[in-house]
């Protein structure tokens, strides 16, 4: 009965110094990450936006949302060879969306940009600047700079700076 005792003493000291399973798995995953061997996505986009309180920033919001809602939509259709209308923009800027989507060189058109960066800055009360960063992972991300203001009593995308 002894050799009861002492092997179940030794049983319990053994399992009190086994890691448990869920400290097992965090050990292990945080091994990996060290090794770098964590996940391979870029982050996700960081967006910065900088404020002049004399402009009237609360008139702004629905500027922000427009140029929010416009970068992720270039972003998403950035290497097409024929991009859809994208929202809130003037007619001039579909004719130069259109006209760029002809110059993606053809390496880019099968890779899928994300969106790294947006940047926006209040002009006035009327207007807003923003530039969206690119990137596919593959080739150096690009800048792509555009303004929002306010026309006919709707925010519009009224200008784009394209690449080259």
């Amino acid at each position: 009965m002894a050799k009861r005792r002492s092997s179940a003493r030794v049983n319990a000291a053994t399992a009190s110094r086994q890691p448990r399973p869920l400290a097992r798995f965090a050990l292990i995953a945080a091994a990996f990450a060290f090794a770098g061997c964590g996940p391979a996505h870029e982050p996700r986009p960081v967006a910065e936006f900088v404020v002049d309180r004399s402009l009237g920033a609360s008139r702004l919001g629905p500027a922000v949302r427009v140029a929010e809602h416009f970068a992720r939509a270039y972003v998403a259709h950035a290497y097409l060879r024929h991009p859809p209308r994208l929202p809130e923009v003037s007619a001039g800027v579909a004719d130069e969306l259109a006209i760029a989507a002809a110059r993606v060189p053809s390496p880019r058109r099968a890779l899928r940009p994300r969106l790294l960066a947006l940047s926006l800055r209040p002009q006035s009360p009327m207007a807003l600047s923003a530039s969206v960063r690119v990137g596919d992972g593959r080739f150096a991300p690009f800048s792509v700079g555009f303004s929002v203001k306010r026309t006919a009593g709707r925010w519009r995308v009224v200008a784009i700076s394209l690449p080259e």
